[in-house]
């Protein structure tokens, strides 16, 4: 395959990879198969990448794009690229546009523009531009998959930027497979799409609970829900698990729960007993629930050797199966999971346990069965939905 057939390509920084080599330009507009772009560095003191686009003449079914880093700065930069006139050329072909820093709305309405065939958009670390739904769905209405990984708002930002988008009247998305936004963005979004899964990627049970997770989940209504929660070790916390899920059909539930080892006075084995016992008191709720995934994660970087000396794996996986399967009827698997932090993303697993259940209708006893480790991740793999980013 010769350079002509290049379907994929990233130009990283690209301009200053235009800048230094003036044959860059004509080899990138010569490609006639290219179908994916990912350019990073995009400078509004130079057009070159706006005019690269322009010029190709291949239809592009994927653009990434990261515009510089202005967050910095004092104020937005003169002549900041529109993303959406940028990619305009490719707007019957593109199906996934992924995007950091935008410095301006993507804001259909404005220009008319409108992407019919994208599926999947992310937008990244924007931290200034308050989103609305109704351009967002005028601009793409076939979407079916949204990253939204903004900067979190401030609280009153985010009940402005909720109250916004609730009062809108616009023709929404008719459902969502995939949301990927902390819970303020959850809440401050105000998606009126049924959602297949949600990726809570941050929820801190003291600061953002529970009205901006509950009522994010009460309106997406997820059968899929994966939630990374953040925990000190405070009853506040641990009471606050209990009333953790209102009963909206989740099937699929992943929960990683992450937490230092701030015991203040608790010890850690009393400390994790409660959560699990609480958290199972949560789960009674999801009546239709049929497979678990929750990983323990504790960072134990910054505390004495004893606190390293931790052995997390004295907890009873298959004692706390049998009792999660008894709070949630319908439950048919479960994966459990410990591990600590001893580096910065260096995680040891202590404990990892994968089991089957099922029901002796006759006598009304739970029976477990414990699988292999192989045969646990398969299970887990093809049970729960993995995260849709890209």
């Amino acid at each position: 395959m010769g350079a002509h057939d290049l379907r994929v390509l990233e130009l990283r920084p690209v301009e200053d990879l235009l800048a230094a080599n003036a044959q860059m330009f004509p080899a990138v507009t010569s490609l006639r198969n290219l179908k994916s772009i990912d350019m990073d560095g995009l400078y509004c003191q130079t057009n070159q990448a706006v005019e690269l686009l322009q010029q190709i003449t291949s239809d592009l079914v994927s653009a990434t794009l990261h515009p510089y880093d202005y967050r910095f700065d004092s104020a937005e930069p003169e002549g900041a690229p529109d993303i959406l006139t940028m990619l305009s050329k490719f707007r019957q072909s593109l199906t996934q546009i992924r995007i950091s820093y935008p410095l301006r709305e993507l804001n259909g309405f404005g220009h008319g523009i409108i992407f019919p065939q994208v599926r999947k958009l992310s937008v990244e670390a924007g931290f200034w531009i308050r989103p609305s739904l109704g351009a967002l769905a005028y601009a793409f209405p076939g979407l079916n998959q949204l990253v939204w990984h903004y900067d979190p708002p401030a609280p009153n930002e985010m009940e402005e930027s909720r109250e916004e988008n609730s009062s809108e009247h616009y023709q929404s998305w008719l459902h969502c497979d995939s949301l990927s936004c902390s819970a303020r963005w959850g809440y401050a979004l105000c998606l009126r799409s049924p959602v297949r899964y949600w990726n809570c990627r941050y929820l801190s049970a003291e600061k953002e609970f529970p009205d901006y997770f509950l009522t994010a989940l009460s309106e997406i209504r997820p059968e899929n829900l994966r939630l990374n929660l953040h925990l000190e070790a405070s009853q506040a916390s641990l009471e606050h698990i209990t009333n953790l899920f209102p009963p909206v059909g989740i099937a699929h539930l992943d929960v990683t729960i992450s937490s230092r080892l701030f015991f203040n006075g608790m010890r850690s084995g009393e400390f994790y007993g409660k959560v699990l016992m609480m958290l199972g008191k949560g789960i009674s709720s999801l009546a239709q629930l049929r497979s678990l995934a929750l990983h323990v994660c504790v960072d134990v970087n910054e505390f004495h050797t004893e606190h390293k000396g931790l052995d997390l794996a004295k907890i009873n996986a298959i004692a706390l199966g049998r009792r999660l399967a008894h709070h949630a009827p319908q439950l048919t698997h479960a994966s459990f999971k410990l591990s600590r932090e001893t580096r910065i993303s260096e995680l040891e697993t202590e404990l990892e346990e994968y089991m089957r259940f099922s029901r002796d209708k006759s006598v009304g006893n739970i029976v477990h069965e414990r699988l292999t480790l192989q045969a646990g991740r398969e299970l887990l793999k093809s049970s729960l939905l993995v995260a849709m980013e890209f």
